[in-house]
Parts: C-alpha cells; structure tokens; sequence
C-alpha cells in the first residue's frame, strides 16, 4: 500500500512546493497511474510540467508483465501511452523511460512510433548523447540512480533526510566547481518518487535544496524536454557511433 500513500499524499505535497518554488520538472508518469488519477491530471494541465513516459504501466523486464512481452506487446504499450497522455494531460510525450531497464526492442521501437526526441533509459553517463537506431541519430538524455530517492530503500541507505540533501549539495557543489574551471555545462538529474520524497521529513530535503541551489550563480532548472531541445538545436542530430 505504499504505493498508494504516493498517489493521495505525497504527489500532492510535491506539487505544493513545486508551485511553491516555482520550478519547473519532469513528471515521469505510468498513462494508468494518471487515468486513476484525473485531479492530478487536472493540475498538470494548469502548468508547464512535462509529463516523460513511464509506460502505459509500469513494465520493464524485471517485471512479470514484462518479461512476457513481445515486440508487438511493447509496441501496443508505447501506443496507449501516448493516446492515454494527450487525452488525459494534453501533452504529446517526447521523451521515454521503462521502468528499470529497457528490453531490446524498446529503443527501436521509440524511434518507429515517431513522436520521441529522446529516451532516459541509460545512466552511462552525465550528459545527452546520440545514438544510432536503424540508421537514424536518436538522443539519450541520461538518468541518474545516484542522486536518487531510491537510496532510501537500497543499500547503503540514506539514514535521514539530511543524507539525501547532503549528496545532492555535493553533488551540485562539484559540478559547479567543475564547469567554473573547464567550462562548459554539466547536468544534474535528480529523480524522487512521490511515495518516498513525499513524505513530509524527505519533502524538506528536496524543499531544501532546491533553495540552495537556486541561490548559486549559473545553475538553471530546465526539464527533460527542454534539455532535449538545447541539446539538438546546439549539436544538431549527430551521426553516432554507438548501435542503440
């Protein structure tokens, strides 16, 4: 039932502060999970959040849903994402994310259906890169497991809050240092999970660095989709290297 402490409480203690704050994120979103839930659909509408496909559910080959599933299964799956989110947030998704891992049909299939920029389906590495899917450029915009609420559940844990917080100002602290020497940008992902940082203690850290991070010179809040768009209309569709 954990689960559903996310969906009535935690998502909503979250898009509290978001509006608090007035940051704009990246919702990454089951279709299912958002058709159970129109008020929160409702919201999303009023605002300029992005909504990243999770899936129509939440499958992954980890899963028992997704470990069955065949090409044309996940190709299905791909298909009532999209409907289900345009009719019920208005948004067309770009951008795409399985849970865990992909299966090896997934990228390929992103790229036939037609309307992805992008998928997050790799943490290899800190910055958007192209590969090659069937002969055509397609953008990976990484994701992280690192600066990541799951820490709280996954060895070694986070013991408090505080830990969370403390990774991410070092985090952020670093990458700053970084780029202030080296030039250039860095990205940092932060992903959190509406029935984990939505618990109030874990809700003040997230409340807590976002305000310290919009306190430092040079730091900007962009969603997944924005980065997308930086990323091509800055290096253009480069050919890669890399068979996705």
């Amino acid at each position: 039932m954990h689960f559903e402490f996310g969906s009535r409480v935690g998502i909503w203690r979250l898009c509290r502060l978001f509006d608090e704050l007035q940051v704009d994120v990246t919702f990454n979103a089951c279709a299912l999970a958002l058709e159970r839930n129109p008020p929160l659909c409702e919201w999303l509408r009023a605002r300029q959040h992005d909504i990243h496909g999770h899936g129509f559910r939440w499958y992954g080959p980890d899963t028992t849903i997704g470990a069955r599933m065949t090409k044309d299964d996940e190709r299905e799956e791909i298909r009532k994402a999209v409907a289900s989110v345009q009719k019920t947030t208005g948004q067309r998704l770009r951008g795409w994310m399985v849970r865990s891992f992909p299966t090896m049909h997934t990228r390929e299939l992103l790229v036939e259906e037609g309307g992805f920029v992008y998928d997050s389906d790799s943490t290899n590495d800190e910055l958007p890169y192209f590969v090659t899917v069937t002969g055509k450029p397609f953008l990976v915009v990484p994701y992280t497991k690192v600066y990541n609420d799951t820490r709280y559940l996954i060895h070694p844990t986070y013991s408090t809050p505080r830990h969370f917080f403390e990774t991410l100002k070092a985090g952020l602290d670093y990458m700053l240092d970084e780029a202030r020497r080296a030039g250039g940008g860095r990205m940092m992902s932060v992903g959190i999970h509406p029935r984990w940082s939505g618990q109030a203690a874990r809700a003040a850290a997230i409340r807590d660095f976002i305000t310290y991070a919009r306190q430092q010179d040079g730091v900007r809040f962009m969603r997944r989709n924005e980065i997308a768009d930086h990323w091509i209309a800055s290096f253009g569709r480069e050919p890669a290297t890399t068979e996705g």
